[in-house]
Order: structure tokens, then C-alpha cells, then sequence
């Protein structure tokens, strides 16, 4: 077994989802993950950074507002830190992103099952230790430190050193508070918190577990497109939830059909978009695979890649340097990182400098709002 990879096994990352779903693990069994978003791709150069912090190479490849936001992770660190071991502590050893392991059985006669979980950070002094979490993107959801993946990590740690005896966990979220609240595991807690993963890992693990979609549960499995019950359950969400409201006409809602409505939307849309990108795949493969239907050409777009040779070009067939301005948009964001790369400032004295350099010269616009559900970030 790879210590570092969980191959086939539960991971402390799906406790919250396996609980609501024992049959959601198997179902995925030889499904790939899909390609991460450009958020993800960020939030995992930002990790690499973080844990392999001697090593430059991975720093060089952030960008301002990655390094930004590692700064502001660290700090947050070192604070929490302080706060849960204090100013008097005895020598802390820190391992970052490694996986710990421990291995469960129903009985004498039944097989082994494994379950793991990593770590962004764990400090350890003595026989206390701190475990953190970091949610890195600015659109992360406010994350609880009492949630079931820090809980089974609480459970790991311990069980890995042995003489720990008090665990700590918090999530830090530096787009969220920069004062992360800690969340304290006791022995008899964490041997509470054994038996009722103990429970979960092994009802995963066993082909007659059912499955129960949910928005949770389901937000990231990958055997949506194979699931009768996700199937079920999105077209509940889907227009049919919308039915009894069509007798009434929309203006005419009473405020409990407006909510009706507004929770449909999401997973009706999810759903739906499921459909379009299931089809699509199979007639990339099989023009037959939608009688009547055809997927088309796509949009051809252009991206001009060196402004400055356009632009001389542009200068030899007689165009001013005016007109070549109006032709041109400069990203705030990306000027922002230049302003650094030229000036080597960061924090407010970076941003005094971008507004000193704006000033007078920005055209601000608001998009149309969005629907959020209260309490939502």
C-alpha cells in the first residue's frame, strides 16, 4: 500500500458524505476524477506551496494573490498555535500533508478495511496536538473546526502517535476570519469519535449499503451520472417540484412557493446541465448517439498573444499610438501584479500605490445580482 495515496480506500475528506450515503463509496469504485477547475488547480498550488515551503520552486509559481494568501495562512498559523499550546511549550514536531491510516474489521472472519485521512498541518507537543485545515479560495462556504473530516483526523492522529491524548482542530479560512476557533478532543471524545467512524467506514465498504442522494452527498460524487437515486432525486428538484406552482401565475406566488422555487433552481440546473454534458460526450464518439441531434463546429475564438509586436506593426501601416489605446483593456488584477513585480510593495502600501495609479481612470461596474440562500457565503 502507497502511505500516501488512499487508492481504494475511505478518506476523512468524504466522512461527511459517506455518512449520509454508506452506498456512495463502492459506486464510485473505477470512476476517475474529473479534470479540477481553474479555483482548484489555484487552492492546490497554494497547498504545495505551504507544504513544501523550503522549496522555492513551488513559491515562484504563485502568483500575487496566491502569495498573498500563504502569507496570511502562515500568520494565521502561528497564531493559533500560540493560542492552544502557549508561550511554554515542550520541543513541537510539524508534519504537513501526510497521510495517517487505521484499519477496522466487523469480526474474526470478515476482511480487513482501511481508512485514512491527510492533513494540511499537525503540530504535536508532547501529548497534545494540533491539527489545521486550510480552505484557501475566497468563494470557500465558512467550514466548521467540529466537522466528521477534522473528527476522523483527530482520530487518525491519535491513533498514529500513540501517546496523544488531547487534539485540537481548526479550520483556517483567511477569506473568511483571521481568528479561527479551535475546536478540543478529549481521550473519551475521541474514543466516541472511533466507534462511530469505525461504524461508517465499514458500512462504505459493504456492497448491500444503500444510497441516499442529497445535495451534500451528492455535490461531488462521481457517480451522479450512474445513480437511479441521484436520478430520482434531481428530477424531483427538477420541473415536476415546480408543478403545483403553475396554477398560479408567477407574480402571484405566496412568499413559501417563492422558496419552493428558489431551492429547485440549482439542482434543477445541475441536473439538467448532467444531461446536456452526458449527450454531448456520447455523440463526440457516436454521431448516432441522439437521433435527430448533432453537435456543432464550436465558436473559434482569437487571442492576440504579443501585444507589442501588434502594436509596432500597427505603427509601420501608419496607426497612432491613441488609436491603439482605444483598442486595448487592461485587467486591474493582472496590473496589480505587475505594479508588485516593478515596486516590490505588498499589502495596504500596494494597494495606496494601484489607487494613486487608477485614480481618476476606472469605470466601475456592478453585475447583476445573484439569488443566495441566507446564510450562505
Amino acid at each position: 500500500m502507497n502511505q500516501q495515496d488512499r487508492g481504494k480506500w475511505t478518506s476523512a475528506s468524504n466522512a461527511l458524505a459517506d455518512s449520509l450515503c454508506p452506498g456512495r463509496h463502492l459506486a464510485q469504485a473505477g470512476i476517475p476524477e474529473g479534470n479540477p477547475g481553474a479555483d482548484a488547480q489555484s487552492g492546490a498550488k497554494i497547498h504545495k506551496a505551504l507544504a513544501n515551503s523550503q522549496d522555492r520552486s513551488h513559491m515562484e509559481t504563485l502568483t500575487l494573490p496566491e502569495r498573498e494568501t500563504f502569507d496570511t495562512i502562515r500568520d494565521i498559523e502561528r497564531k493559533v498555535a500560540g493560542q492552544y499550546f502557549g508561550e511554554k511549550y515542550e520541543p513541537m514536531r510539524v508534519f504537513r500533508e501526510e497521510r495517517y491510516w487505521l484499519w477496522f474489521k466487523r469480526d474474526a472472519g470478515s476482511p480487513e478495511v482501511w481508512h485514512s485521512g491527510q492533513p494540511d498541518v499537525v503540530m504535536r507537543s508532547g501529548v497534545k496536538a494540533l491539527i489545521l485545515e486550510y480552505k484557501t479560495l475566497a468563494g470557500d462556504v465558512p467550514d466548521s473546526p467540529r466537522n466528521l473530516q477534522l473528527r476522523d483526523q483527530a482520530v487518525l492522529v491519535r491513533a498514529h502517535f500513540k501517546i496523544v491524548s488531547e487534539v485540537a482542530t481548526a479550520v483556517i479560512q483567511p477569506f473568511v476570519t483571521h481568528t479561527p476557533e479551535l475546536c478540543l478532543y478529549t481521550s473519551e471524545d475521541l474514543d466516541r469519535a472511533t466507534a462511530e467512524m469505525f461504524e461508517r467506514v465499514l458500512n462504505s465498504n459493504d456492497p448491500a449499503s444503500r444510497r441516499f442522494a442529497g445535495k451534500a452527498q451528492c455535490q461531488f460524487c462521481r457517480a451522479n451520472a450512474q445513480c437511479v437515486e441521484y436520478q430520482k432525486w434531481a428530477g424531483q428538484m427538477a420541473p415536476p417540484a415546480l408543478l403545483p406552482l403553475l396554477d398560479v401565475p408567477l407574480v402571484n406566488w405566496t412568499p413559501e412557493q417563492r422558496s419552493v422555487a428558489a431551492e429547485a433552481l440549482g439542482p434543477c440546473q445541475k441536473f439538467l446541465d448532467q444531461i446536456k454534458q452526458s449527450l454531448k460526450d456520447g455523440l463526440k464518439t457516436d454521431p448516432e448517439f441522439v437521433p435527430g441531434w448533432a453537435l456543432d463546429n464550436g465558436r473559434e475564438m482569437e487571442t492576440i498573444t504579443d501585444p507589442q509586436v501588434c502594436f509596432e506593426r500597427f505603427v509601420k501601416v501608419g496607426g497612432e499610438v491613441n488609436a491603439f489605446m482605444r483598442c486595448v483593456k487592461v485587467l486591474k488584477s493582472k496590473l496589480r501584479e505587475e505594479l508588485h513585480n516593478a515596486s516590490q510593495q505588498k499589502g495596504k502600501e500596494l494597494e495606496a500605490s494601484l489607487d494613486a495609479l487608477t485614480n481618476g481612470i476606472v469605470d466601475t461596474k456592478r453585475s447583476e445580482p445573484a439569488l443566495k440562500k441566507v446564510g450562505e457565503k
